[in-house]
């Protein structure tokens, strides 16, 4: 489970149990939002850029997180998939989909070893290291 502190801007991920396993800084410098029904993601940096995705087809945006490259990585539920995003909302690539187990995800951060955690609506986490150590 994952429990959020927007107020200090920290995500927990609990245990069953409801104990703390991890805490997890969300950094936002950009002012990312969502908008247009979670289709969009604007980053308010100077002039506003848009990312909708490769072809335009970024499905249910479900949150965002920057990581230490500044980064924008968007949790895409309807595709299965999270975007990795340059910072003036160019596309990289896919740093997990469905083929790695990815579905539904629902929340991403940046945990304190620059690892990718996401959970699913079932309280599932999985964790990908997309950056070589």
């Amino acid at each position: 489970m994952v429990l959020s502190d927007a107020h200090n801007n920290k995500l927990f991920i609990l245990s069953s149990h409801w104990e703390v396993q991890q805490t997890v800084d969300v950094n936002n410098p950009f002012g990312l939002t969502l908008s247009d029904s979670c289709t969009k993601i604007t980053v308010a940096q100077g002039d506003q850029k848009s990312y909708t995705g490769p072809d335009n087809k970024l499905g249910q945006a479900g949150t965002v997180c920057v990581d230490a490259y500044d980064n924008i990585l968007v949790t895409d539920s309807d595709n299965h998939c999270i975007h990795l995003v340059s910072r003036d909302g160019k596309f990289i690539r896919f740093i997990a989909t469905k083929t790695d187990g990815l579905c539904k995800s629902w929340a991403c951060a940046i945990n304190q070893g620059g690892d990718l955690a996401v959970t699913k609506p079932d309280g599932e986490v999985k964790v990908f290291q997309y950056w070589k150590k």
